[in-house]
């Protein structure tokens, strides 16, 4: 009898103790849906950074006071300002709404096609019928690394370019055709013979490119303001009027809203105040500034490399095939290098 009461009180006790314990299902979807609030506070953030940068301009003094008074660097606010404006991210925002941070957005976003489809196919983003997974930077540094695949070729040798005399112009297109022709001559010697290139020039072009973008943001920016001032120059301020009734009156908004429109809709923004959006003029103003600042580098670093110090190339010395040597065998240096060679040369008898 008192075994049957102790064990039903036991029962009793357990019940209530699992009606007020959560299930493991339960914490998660917490966890889920207080990440997905971040990421998107996180996205909210990289937004307003996107409109101050178009407002202001990144190299202005007032996003200069914004980056201080809100202590995010540059490289912070660069990746931000990618993840908000990444297309890859747009389309799956459902799915990957639950990875753990937004740096590990940014990771996502800096994948290549091939390695984002293979993320894709991993965490089923086409199913509609799957979760938004959580997914951590060391996820997505897993897909990027890859399977590796062990090589039998060896390194043999490394051709350097001098970055610095490139940048400053000192190396010809003649040169560079004949590197070329070098190393596609390398590529046919021999099938056991592997040529390994490096991705330099590409990321140069690139680079240009993101600068080009980023200066015709800017150049246009400079046109739709001068267009709103020039506006604003014609016509006639009433006295005691405010700043902002005198640009709404003008043209219905306050200068900062007429920002705000340049940055959603740029061609919209022109056409509202009058203005025309000239999107080939501005490409070429930006493409000519750049070149300019170009220009300028390239004259910086080849003054500096022409202000180092002379280096003297060692002269190779070939010997001539013999029934003692068969093969040639190359000797750099001079002075004793050489003449200790020359003398044990001809030290033999006969």
């Amino acid at each position: 009898m008192v075994l049957e009461l102790t064990l039903e009180r036991n029962f009793i006790m357990d019940t209530i103790e699992s009606n007020n314990i959560k299930s493991v299902g339960e914490f998660v979807s917490y966890i889920r849906n207080r990440i997905q609030e971040a990421n998107r506070n996180w996205m909210e953030i990289a937004q307003a950074f996107a409109e101050a940068e178009e407002m202001y301009g990144s190299g202005s003094e007032r996003f200069k006071q914004l980056r201080e008074q809100t202590n995010f660097s540059r490289s912070k606010i660069a990746k931000l300002l990618a993840i908000v404006s990444s297309e890859r991210l747009k389309k799956y925002a459902v799915q990957l709404s639950s990875v753990q941070s937004w740096g590990t957005l940014y990771a996502i976003e800096t994948l290549t096609d091939d390695q984002f489809n293979k993320l894709k196919e991993q965490y089923k983003f086409d199913d509609p019928y799957t979760v938004a997974p959580f997914i951590s930077q060391t996820d997505v540094d897993k897909i990027r690394r890859g399977a590796v695949e062990r090589s039998m070729f060896r390194g043999y040798a490394v051709i350097q370019v001098d970055d610095e005399a490139v940048k400053g112009g000192l190396l010809s297109g003649a040169e560079f055709e004949e590197l070329e022709r070098l190393l596609a001559k390398i590529e046919q010697l021999s099938s056991y013979v592997k040529l390994k290139r490096s991705d330099a020039d590409e990321k140069q072009e690139i680079s240009r490119m993101n600068q080009i973008y980023e200066k015709v943001k800017q150049v246009t920016r400079r046109h739709y303001l001068e267009a709103v001032n020039a506006t604003l120059e014609r016509r006639v301020k009433y006295k005691g009027e405010s700043q902002t009734a005198y640009e709404v009156r003008c043209f219905g908004k306050n200068k900062s809203e007429l920002m705000g429109d340049l940055h959603f809709n740029a061609e919209e923004a022109f056409k509202w105040i009058g203005a025309n959006y000239d999107m080939a003029t501005f490409y070429n103003e930006a493409e000519e500034e750049v070149s300019k600042a170009e220009k300028a580098r390239m004259n910086k670093y080849a003054n500096k490399v022409l202000s180092r110090p002379a280096i003297i190339k060692e002269p190779v010395y070939e010997e001539a095939e013999t029934t003692a040597a068969p093969k040639n065998w190359l000797f750099k240096g001079v002075g004793s290098q050489k003449a200790s060679f020359e003398k044990s040369k001809f030290s033999f008898s006969a």
